[in-house]
C-alpha cells in the first residue's frame, strides 16, 4: 500500500528507457524471488528543479520512476522526469 519511489541518473538502463514511454504504457517489475508486478503509468511529468518533487500520499499501489531530465544533457541536469504508474 502507497508509493514505492524509484530515483536514479537518467543514464542508468533501467531509468533511461523512459524517455519513450508514454500514458497507459505498462511497467512490469520481476523481483528476485520470481513475483511479478504490473502497472500501468497515469502520469508523465516535468519537474522545474529537485525541490519540486513529492512522494505523494496516496491509496492503492503505485510506482514513482524519477530520473534527471533534460535525458541528453551535458552535466548536472536541472529537471528532474517523474513517471506515476499504478498497480493492476
Amino acid at each position: 500500500e502507497g508509493v514505492c519511489a524509484v530515483y536514479g541518473h537518467r543514464n542508468r538502463n533501467h531509468l533511461q528507457i523512459l524517455k519513450d514511454v508514454t500514458y497507459g504504457e505498462t511497467i512490469t517489475v520481476t523481483m528476485p524471488d520470481g513475483t511479478v508486478y504490473t502497472y500501468v503509468i497515469e502520469s508523465i511529468e516535468i519537474l522545474g528543479s529537485d525541490e519540486d518533487l513529492r512522494i505523494p500520499t496516496i491509496s492503492g499501489q503505485h510506482l514513482m520512476l524519477t530520473t534527471c531530465y533534460p535525458f541528453y544533457y551535458t552535466g548536472h541536469a536541472p529537471k528532474k522526469y517523474v513517471v506515476m504508474a499504478s498497480q493492476r
